[in-house]
């Protein structure tokens, strides 16, 4: 009997040295699983903040790119259609530019190309032209076109438009309080950005000089001041004639 219940107290203790190795086995593999999934989960973020990085920095230069490619470009609007060769609608762009007084020769013009597909209304037309310079003289005239179904603004890519249809927003905000604003290109341009803190000064200093007014100033309050004086006068020159008159002289009789 003493030789099974030591066998059995050596079974149970081997048991027990079984279980804590199999959790120390399960304690071990649980965290180094957890390790190498935490261990992963940074490598791929970290790749994907790099990959992230370079995305944006590949946008960045392909705007900057876009952005030369149409430096020297304008957008002509309202310009009819029915040209039926290059050169036809070259020419067209040429004599729009001409008849509104702003000199332009055909070298001038690097290329000319309307957008999007045929439809009721004229196609715009995208003109690229050989210098910056020219494209500036167009825009600084723009005041010859006041009076024409034809006009020309910028060549914005369609990110910079959206962009700019929710800065005009803000623009009419900043003029209604006063501000002179502009957007360049993608971005919102206060160019007097204290006139509104010297406006509410001012509003603020107008109103205090309002609430000490002297009532001087009123047409009303003159007058009754100038009849006080008058009043003033006449009984100041009574007295006098009072105390002129001879003392204790008696009051001729009437009889």
């Amino acid at each position: 009997m003493e030789d099974l219940t030591k066998i059995l107290k050596s079974i149970q203790i081997d048991l027990a040295a079984q279980k804590r190795e199999m959790k120390e086995m399960e304690t071990n593999i649980t965290s180094s699983i957890n390790n190498n999934i935490s261990e992963n989960f940074k490598k791929m973020e970290q790749n994907y903040n790099q990959l992230n990085e370079k995305i944006q920095n590949h946008e960045n230069i392909l705007d900057r790119m876009e952005r030369h490619i149409r430096k020297r470009n304008l957008v002509f609007f309202g310009i009819e259609e029915g040209e039926k060769s290059y050169h036809e609608l070259e020419n067209k762009i040429l004599s729009f530019i001409n008849k509104i007084n702003i000199p332009c020769e055909k070298n001038e013009i690097e290329s000319a190309k309307r957008l999007g597909k045929k439809r009721e209304i004229p196609r715009p037309i995208t003109v690229t032209f050989t210098t910056v310079g020219k494209k500036i003289m167009l825009l600084q005239n723009k005041k010859n076109i006041k009076n024409s179904t034809i006009y020309y603004k910028e060549d914005y890519p369609q990110k910079v438009l959206e962009k700019r249809k929710q800065l005009q927003l803000e623009l009419i905000k900043y003029k209604s309080e006063g501000l002179k604003a502009i957007i360049k290109y993608d971005k919102l341009i206060i160019l007097n950005p204290n006139k509104s803190d010297k406006n509410q000064n001012s509003q603020q200093h107008s109103k205090k000089r309002n609430l000490h007014t002297s009532p001087n100033q009123d047409g009303t309050s003159h007058e009754s001041q100038a009849l006080k004086k008058n009043k003033i006068t006449a009984f100041m020159r009574q007295r006098k004639d009072f105390e002129k008159s001879p003392k204790n002289e008696a009051p001729t009789s009437s009889i």
